[in-house]
């Protein structure tokens, strides 16, 4: 059955949320390239006092051939793709690129109801740019870091934390942990990829990383509004996957 959808506050239940980065990203149909100083005179024009800097952004294309006498000949292109706008701090990113709108955000991320409406005043400024083009693809990732104190016995028992992680054989510990899931709902057009796994530890702690990507490609956007609808739909399928991928006494830990 479908997700139903949540409410905006779902983000801020946790006085001290886990994640690290969240990114919100539309995929746009550019039906031909345009001038890259265009995105920086409209976002100049758009929020002349947000951001600090700005970085020209450039995709690398690269092509290897195999001749007969065994040797590779190799073309590589680069090409300039679009800008990237950062604040003073760096705390928050804004792309506009050739193919798309990409908002990056570091903590303290400020939930999902002001990101939203960040990100329709950005779309706004991208199109000031480029014109109305039609949205190919829509996605919202959410990359939490959780820190586990290590217990007293010194051993960590992953499925206390971890629903989703794989039982091991008695007697052995894992150091290295990585699973990848791609999860549907056949009532819905939406994926989400879900990533978890060990990172380096924090000092006197297990830690981990739970990294949920939900998808809509292709977006499919008859009109404009539907896409800020779907947006709260990628908001749905990630803090579902968030919510019965750790278990009470883990999310007890951002409390």
């Amino acid at each position: 059955m479908p997700i139903p959808p949540l409410p905006p506050e779902s983000t801020e239940l946790y006085r001290n949320a886990p994640a690290v980065e969240v990114i919100y990203n539309i995929r746009a149909a550019l039906p031909e390239p345009v001038d890259v100083n265009r995105f920086r005179e409209a976002v100049e024009g758009a929020f002349p006092n947000l951001f600090a800097e700005h970085q020209v952004f450039n995709a690398v294309q690269g092509a290897f051939t195999m001749k007969a006498d065994g040797t590779a000949d190799s073309n590589v292109k680069m090409d300039v793709a679009g800008y990237r706008f950062l604040t003073a701090d760096k705390k928050f990113v804004a792309h506009y690129l050739m193919q798309g709108l990409v908002l990056n955000y570091l903590p303290p991320y400020p939930g999902f109801a002001q990101a939203m409406e960040r990100l329709k005043r950005h779309w706004e400024a991208y199109k000031i740019a480029v014109g109305e083009v039609p949205m190919a693809a829509l996605s919202l990732r959410y990359i939490d870091r959780i820190d586990i104190p290590v217990p007293a016995s010194g051993n960590l028992e992953l499925s206390e934390y971890f629903p989703i992680a794989g039982r091991m054989p008695a007697g052995l510990s894992t150091h290295h942990c990585y699973q990848q899931h791609w999860l549907n709902d056949p009532a819905s057009d939406i994926r989400a990829r879900v990533i978890w796994s060990s990172l380096e530890n924090k000092p006197g702690h297990f830690s981990f990383a739970l990294d949920t990507e939900a998808i809509l490609d292709p977006a499919n956007i008859a009109e404009p509004g539907e896409a800020w609808h779907r947006f709260n739909d990628l908001h749905a399928w990630c803090w579902h996957v968030f919510n019965h991928s750790l278990t009470d006494k883990c999310k007890a830990l951002f409390q």
